[in-house]
């Protein structure tokens, strides 16, 4: 860390980035803060108080606490790194063994916004449901909102091929195929000189 003040906001931004990528609030997740013996009190405090009120970690916060390791100890015992290995199977045995098979039009589908991705930053889910009617056609058991949404919309992040922005009213229609587009724009927001922190937010809002 480079400094105590701002700790929390820096680990709340990248919770949301991991959460970007995820369809599930119980993937596990674990914060792991090297060079401990430059943090204190102050600093462990606000990550394990971000991580408790964040939506991705609080239901797991008391189980999935931050860790703090040193990589110079000779202890290896002190070093963290038994506890981050225990975390680690804790974590692999919540995880579910169940794995669904994958229909036949969504691995199509996958190839579509893989190829898309070669000439544009994003697709429609209304692009990508066309494609569905078109090898499928009508039967809603494949092409209706619901399935599309809550099934192939998933598989799709998961197997990170798209990048869904469902709290946004303006870009959750979009399914971003090429996650170096987003970076660029955010960080050309970010980076913009002499810009008061409230015009930033106004220019990531809906409305602009």
């Amino acid at each position: 860390s480079r400094g105590s003040v701002h700790v929390g906001d820096r680990l709340r931004y990248w919770l949301d980035v991991v959460a970007s990528h995820t369809t599930s609030l119980e993937s596990p997740l674990l914060v792991v803060c090297s060079r401990r013996n430059q943090t204190n009190d102050e600093t462990r405090e606000q990550l394990r108080t971000t991580m408790a009120a964040h939506p991705f970690t609080r239901a797991q916060a008391s189980a999935l606490a931050p860790l703090f390791i040193e990589s110079s100890a000779e202890n290896l015992a002190s070093t963290g790194i038994v506890q981050l290995r225990e975390q680690l199977l804790a974590a692999a045995r919540r995880l579910s063994a169940k794995r669904e098979p994958v229909p036949v039009p969504w691995l199509a589908l996958h190839d579509y916004v893989q190829e898309q991705a070669k000439e544009r930053a994003w697709v429609t889910i209304g692009e990508l449901r066309d494609k569905l009617r078109a090898m499928c056609g009508d039967d809603t058991k494949w092409t209706g909102d619901t399935e599309v949404r809550e099934r192939v919309i998933p598989y799709l992040r998961r197997s990170g091929a798209v990048l869904l922005f469902q709290r946004s009213t303006v870009l959750r229609e979009l399914l971003f195929v090429r996650p170096q587009f987003v970076v660029d724009v955010v960080r050309s927001v970010i980076a913009l000189p002499m810009v008061s922190d409230a015009a930033r937010v106004r220019m990531l809002t809906d409305s602009n």
